[in-house]
């Protein structure tokens, strides 16, 4: 009789969500996420896609987005950035250089508000919508 270790197994499919989620720079919905990991782990369910993101999310090893259709987005790109979100046809890019473009802001720096740039998400309309 083969015995598996539930814990050995969750930290593996772990592990595949979060490699996926890492290597994607589309910003993946968990369905799409799904579709990415299924190939590696056929077993796999959407229940545990949704719980493990929601670990990995709490945990600070993904970063959740919102979007103009209500539908999550995920980021494993943690370090300092933060989203711009196409109002149109929903496309994220990464804003790598917060420091430069959003802090430099007279009336940020007067009101002397802390933005968190790993959340900060600015919704306009991209290059390929105007």
């Amino acid at each position: 009789m083969i015995v598996t270790d539930k814990k050995c197994r969750k930290s593996q499919q772990r592990k595949v969500i979060l490699d996926e989620l890492q290597k994607s720079t589309a910003h993946p919905t968990a369905k799409q996420l799904y579709q990415l990991v299924k190939k590696r782990l056929p077993d796999v369910g959407m229940a545990t896609i949704y719980r493990n993101l929601d670990h990995l999310e709490k945990n600070n090893q993904v970063i959740k987005i919102g979007s103009k259709q209500n539908e999550t987005r995920y980021d494993g790109k943690i370090s300092k950035h933060c989203h711009l979100i196409c109002r149109d046809c929903n496309h994220i890019i990464d804003l790598m250089d917060v420091d430069k473009i959003i802090i430099k802001s007279k009336e940020l720096k007067q009101s002397k508000f802390k933005i968190d740039p790993n959340y900060a998400e600015i919704f306009g309309t991209c290059n390929a919508c105007c």
